[in-house]
C-alpha cells in the first residue's frame, strides 16, 4: 500500500501508469478506456498537451476503500507464507516483467 500512497501525491499520465505497471502503452489505453467506461478514471488533459492526466472519480474511490481491507489481509496472508523470502520474490517478478528491482525506504520491496 506504501507505493499506492506515493502514486496519490503525483499527477499520473497513462505513460507514468504504463511503466508503472510494467505494459505498453497500448495495453494500458485499453484497460483505461474500459475503467473509463465504468466510470471508475477519468482522463483530463495534462500539463504536456501531447499527455492526459489520470484520475480516480469518487466510483473508483469507493470501490478501492471496500476493497483496501480485504486486498490487505490476502496480501499480508500470501506474503506471510514466503516468510524472509518476501523481498527476493518480489525483485524476482520485477525482473519478470522487464522492471528494475525497487526498494522502499525502510529496505523492503
Amino acid at each position: 500500500m506504501e507505493e499506492r500512497n506515493v502514486i496519490h501525491r503525483q499527477t499520473i499520465t497513462q505513460r507514468k501508469l504504463a511503466t508503472y505497471c510494467g505494459v505498453d502503452q497500448t495495453m494500458a489505453s485499453q484497460v483505461l478506456r474500459v475503467l473509463e467506461q465504468d466510470h471508475l478514471v477519468r482522463r483530463a488533459p495534462g500539463h504536456d498537451s501531447r499527455s492526459n492526466s489520470l484520475y480516480l472519480t469518487d466510483s473508483g474511490r469507493r470501490i478501492i476503500s471496500e476493497l483496501e481491507p480485504e486486498m490487505l489481509v490476502l496480501d499480508s496472508h500470501f506474503f506471510t507464507l514466503l516468510g524472509e523470502n518476501v523481498q527476493m520474490f518480489k525483485a524476482t517478478l520485477q525482473i519478470l516483467i522487464g522492471l528494475t528491482p525497487r526498494m522502499s525506504s525502510s529496505g523492503r520491496m
